[in-house]
């Protein structure tokens, strides 16, 4: 097999994994903490002998030179069992392989780097593509992940799983998820997980459910929060929060009916540096790509 030198690898690294695992390293470690992939492997006779570990482990099976070696003959890439032998008894302990094997899970997420680099050059010097289509080109090349579609079997997931027990137990009952600020709902569904489509007739108050959520989170929880409107502008929505947070009714706010007192209490707003965590984006025609960088760049400036 032909290796291209100038791509980064480990082949140290890699062989110090193969090696702890022969010796009885604890594999649910690569797994469940690291994520550990076949396809991280970059020499070829690591990367098919970490196959046949997985493989032997999938299947509970013992791993050590033997079996690797039954599962690996007839393999024309297999070095054989000399190699085995090599790697194994090259590490003396199984402690520091995690160690070793991040190096291998980071090398792997640099070569991916390269290749994404050399996706969007590609792409973005063919003038003969819409500018619209290159963007999406090359935003799928970003977000798109390198590894193969795993499927995880119950023992891989029993560890990451007992953590997440451990740690809700801990919060003895907390919402596990984002809290809306909305009791009922909250209870209901456990606040908001990953993706929460909200579904209603018009003008049923879709825009200011979110504007709601977004302003607990920001005020009441002191957190980032990105909101992006494509039917209200972002006067309308700051002067709703402004009334909402201040006391002051949004229909003197509309329609100009206010008191001194009112003026006075907008004015000795106290919470304006939690609102500068709260992020309102009004353009009505924003494409898909230019939300998900505006997410980014917000995600790296607020965390």
């Amino acid at each position: 097999m032909l290796v291209n030198t100038n791509l980064p690898y480990n082949d140290e690294a890699e062989k110090t994994v193969i090696g702890a695992l022969l010796i009885g390293a604890d594999i649910n470690i690569l797994i469940a903490e690291i994520g550990l992939k076949v396809t991280d492997f970059y020499l070829e006779q690591n990367r098919i002998a970490y196959l046949a570990i997985m493989r032997l482990y999938e299947q509970n099976k013992a791993v050590d030179i033997v079996t690797v070696d039954g599962f690996l003959r007839g393999n024309p890439s297999y070095g054989g069992i000399e190699y085995l032998k090599a790697v194994a008894s090259a590490v003396p302990t199984t402690k520091h392989m995690k160690y070793y094997a991040e190096l291998v899970k980071q090398m792997a997420q640099r070569r991916y780097y390269i290749s994404i680099g050399t996706e969007i050059q590609e792409t973005a010097s063919d003038s003969e593509k819409d500018i619209e289509a290159v963007n999406d080109i090359i935003e799928n090349a970003m977000i798109r992940d390198n590894q193969e579609m795993s499927i995880s079997s119950f023992a891989d997931l029993y560890i990451p799983v007992y953590k997440e027990l451990t740690d809700a137990y801990e919060k003895k009952g907390e919402i596990p998820g984002q809290k809306t600020g909305w009791l009922s709902l909250d209870a209901a569904i456990g606040g908001l997980e990953g993706l929460v489509v909200v579904g209603a007739r018009p003008s049923m108050g879709k825009t200011m459910f979110g504007v709601n959520i977004a302003e607990y989170i920001a005020f009441k929880e002191d957190k980032p929060a990105l909101l992006f409107s494509l039917e209200m502008v972002k006067n309308q929505i700051a002067m709703r929060i402004m009334s909402s947070q201040t006391g002051v009714r949004h229909s003197d706010c509309k329609f100009g009916t206010l008191s001194g007192d009112d003026f006075d209490m907008i004015g000795q707003f106290e919470n304006l540096t939690r609102g500068e965590k709260l992020m309102i984006c009004d353009e009505a025609m924003i494409s898909l790509s230019k939300l998900k960088s505006i997410s980014r760049r917000f995600k790296k400036q607020f965390g």
